[in-house]
């Protein structure tokens, strides 16, 4: 059963000055005394209001420790001073006035900065996050499966496509107007190995960050050093494809190093000691992992510093006047629109995005010139191989044989169509292979091959139709220069058929 009865804020003081030193805590004792927690608020917050007690401690599962002021302890050994229930009484002179706001991590004008603002609640911004990582690589593994690939091979080493179908970034993304992709390849990991290295990161310093900002703070320096992570990277190397949440990691991690420089006076020296060789080797450790191949020092450099910055803002947002929260959120907003201005303009006039522009455009070129090829000259080719023509060559040869004026009729106009379609068909590829080189040796080098068969073919046929027009039989200077062009058109037809 729970006491229905509203403790005194005297009794409060007399159960707070019992923990002999010790914090109290109101959890615990309406745990074991059977009152009512909600009942201890009031009170509680009264005799902070009045300078009697403080917040000491704040352990998780249990909540907030309270310990008596100098005034509290002067206040309980001659009754003055303490308020009664329903009552606001006038704070002691030497006290600052502490309005507690409904929500516990923001802080009025008015209220000490020595009470460390935390949010007692339970993670569920870090837990949702670690989750939606794990659950979109899910996604991806089984979208693997389906089209081939090994579990085991997707696991350790991923897939740049299916990478790609889930959000990752690269250059020519951007190029074409897909911006989402920057905060969405935060979610998009390129193995298991990667995965479970960036969720560790986050289940270690995720938690601790969410008490010490509150979820939506916690969740705006995510995004915002996510997508700055990504902006950099991509504004530094636009031919990289970009992944992982460690932009983001990043910002959270140098968000901690805000919070205890800020409060570094409001805790104890060991706790500031140690607080400090945790964060310097963590940050050791994933400085050198930048330097790694295939890792973005780019995107952790670019979240760090944009995690720091929002850490700051976010502290003025809390602590500053008005006119100081105004300017300070008006910056925060700003964030996302100058990493992405900023990722715009070294787009329009990076040498780095000059250069892969340039590269973009040759590799188009060079699709275009393969696609074209495939399946506009590569068909007339095939009509023009050694095997297709020879049946009409023997039979011209046959006729050639005799005089003109002996030749069946016939035979020879049909031979004379063949020839003067399949010389037709030569010459169009000729034209269609004379286009401007496309900057790539072994392709232009194939073109080059294919355009001298079709040349030779094309001569070839030509040289057998004047034989046919002429009315004695061919001598051996004709039947030379024929067969030259023709032999030359069949040793180069088997270079190219190679390729």
């Amino acid at each position: 059963m729970l006491s229905c009865t509203q403790p005194t804020p005297t009794a409060i003081l007399g159960w707070i000055a019992k923990a002999a030193g010790q914090s109290w805590f109101p959890s615990q004792h309406a745990a074991t005394t059977g009152t009512d927690r909600d009942a201890l608020d009031e009170p509680l917050t009264q005799l902070r209001i009045a300078g009697l007690v403080r917040i000491a401690t704040w352990v998780r599962g249990i909540g907030q420790g309270y310990a008596l002021t100098p005034e509290g302890e002067e206040a309980l050994a001659t009754g003055l001073g303490i308020p009664t229930n329903g009552q606001s009484p006038e704070p002691l002179k030497s006290d600052p006035v502490l309005a507690i706001p409904d929500d516990p991590m923001v802080l009025t004008d008015e209220q000490s900065a020595s009470e460390l603002p935390i949010d007692p609640r339970p993670p569920v911004v870090v837990p949702t996050l670690l989750i939606a990582n794990v659950l979109w690589f899910f996604v991806g593994l089984v979208a693997a499966i389906r089209v081939g690939h090994s579990f085991w091979t997707y696991l350790l080493s991923g897939n740049s496509s299916i990478s790609h179908r889930l959000g990752s970034v690269g250059g020519e993304d951007l190029l074409r107007g897909e911006w989402w992709r920057l905060l969405a390849s935060c979610f998009v990991h390129g193995s298991g190995i990667h995965l479970l290295v960036n969720l560790f990161a986050l289940a270690m310093v995720g938690p601790l960050a969410e008490l010490l900002w509150g979820r939506r703070r916690l969740l705006a320096i995510y995004v915002l050093s996510g997508l700055a992570g990504s902006c950099l990277a991509m504004a530094v190397h636009p031919q990289h494809a970009v992944v992982g949440a460690s932009g983001a990691i990043w910002g959270v991690l140098m968000s901690l190093v805000v919070w205890f420089v800020v409060f570094r006076a409001e805790l104890p020296s060991d706790v500031v000691m140690d607080a400090a060789r945790r964060l310097t080797v963590a940050i050791g450790v994933n400085v050198g992992l930048s330097f790694l191949p295939g890792i973005s020092w780019e995107a952790h450099l670019g979240g760090g510093v944009v995690g720091l910055v929002a850490a700051g803002l976010l502290n003025a947002m809390r602590f500053g006047d008005h006119n100081r929260q105004r300017i300070a959120l008006g910056l925060l907003f700003a964030l996302p629109v100058m990493s992405i201005g900023g990722l715009m303009v070294v787009m329009g006039r990076g040498e780095n995005w000059t250069v892969y522009r340039g590269q973009i455009a040759q590799e188009k070129a060079v699709k275009a010139a393969s696609k074209s090829f495939d399946e506009d000259i590569r068909p007339i080719l095939n009509q023009l191989n050694p095997e297709a023509v020879s049946p009409v060559q023997w039979a011209t040869g046959i006729q050639l044989l005799r005089p003109r004026s002996r030749r069946n009729a016939s035979i020879v106009g049909d031979m004379q169509a063949k020839l003067t379609e399949m010389k037709s068909q030569a010459n169009r590829a000729v034209e269609l292979l004379s286009s401007p080189p496309v900057g790539v040796e072994s392709l232009d080098q194939h073109r080059a091959q294919a355009r001298e068969f079709a040349e030779a073919r094309a001569l070839s046929f030509g040289l057998m139709l004047e034989m046919l027009a002429t009315e004695p039989i061919p001598d051996s200077t004709a039947w030379t220069k024929w067969g030259n062009a023709n032999r030359s058109a069949n040793a180069l037809w088997e270079q190219i058929r190679q390729k």
